[in-house]
């Protein structure tokens, strides 16, 4: 019984490895796209929201952390960030879409710049 119990053990270890092994050589040939830049010099992480009028996004949140509101149209406030990250969309901006109307700073107080996010507000 102990003998058979090994067998199968061993059959399914060998079958499992086959698996994993065909679906790592299926995975090298996919191409892969990055979602988030980061620029190694900095060390310094670029990305984009898109958030549609009255909902919200929680920016990173860590300790001293401070955020810088940039907002690239004179007629806003299109979007509002808290003093813990939250941001706000307000009002929409007429923008072509894919364009950001403004973008915030997170920095670590006395330390680093985190990342650099930009908003875009669609309707």
């Amino acid at each position: 019984m102990l003998l058979k119990f090994k067998k199968i053990l061993l059959a399914s270890s060998a079958v499992l490895l086959f698996s994993l092994g065909a679906g790592v050589a299926s995975a090298a040939d996919t191409p892969i796209q990055a979602a988030v830049k980061a620029n190694a010099s900095t060390n310094l992480l670029t990305y984009q929201v898109t958030l549609k009028v009255g909902e919200t996004y929680q920016l990173p949140y860590g300790r001293n952390y401070k955020y810088s509101k940039y907002q690239y149209a004179s007629d806003g406030p299109y979007f509002s960030v808290s003093s813990s990250g939250l941001v706000t969309a307000l009002k929409n901006p007429y923008f072509p879409s894919g364009e950001a109307i403004g973008s915030v700073g997170i920095l670590q107080e006395g330390v680093r710049d985190i990342a650099l996010v930009y908003i875009e507000i669609t309707n």
